[in-house]
């Protein structure tokens, strides 16, 4: 049976990367989590019913950990990377939409922002060009 890929239109990734991958990022950066203990970590960064009960509750997680982690061009990348493998395998994306804020990943200009080219230096190719809409860097359309 011919099953087509999905298409997921509003992925966030700041929290859609597993916490065992955020962990990795962390240590391999040298980043000083708030937690020594892999479990606490966990639960550091994932969203309990119980313990979180606003946006302001949900943002916290997101704001003091999660981007701190990701504010380098290579835990980006790698962050991204694991989004799209996860999607793809786990559930057959074939095209995903991630919104991230650059600026939020900088570490607020402790970092400078790289320079994303409009395209690739093969310049011809439609898999190689990063197409930009607001916050959301989309994989090319077919």
């Amino acid at each position: 049976m011919f099953t087509r890929p999905l298409c997921d239109l509003h992925i966030h990734v700041g929290a859609s990367v597993a916490p065992h991958i955020m962990w990795s990022i962390a240590h391999s950066q040298g980043y000083r989590l708030p937690t020594k203990d892999y479990f606490e970590f966990v639960e550091l960064i994932t969203v309990n019913p119980k313990k979180v009960k606003s946006l302001d509750d949900y943002l916290k997680i997101l704001h003091d950990v999660t981007e701190k982690i990701q504010s380098s061009p290579s835990a980006i990348e790698r962050s991204v990377y694991e989004i799209i493998g996860k999607e793809y395998r786990g559930s057959l994306v074939g095209r995903i939409e991630l919104r991230f804020n650059p600026m939020k990943r900088n570490l607020h200009g402790e970092r400078p922002r790289p320079h994303h080219p409009r395209r690739h230096p093969r310049h011809g190719s439609r898999h190689a060009r990063v197409r930009r809409a607001g916050g959301a860097h989309l994989l090319p359309r077919p």
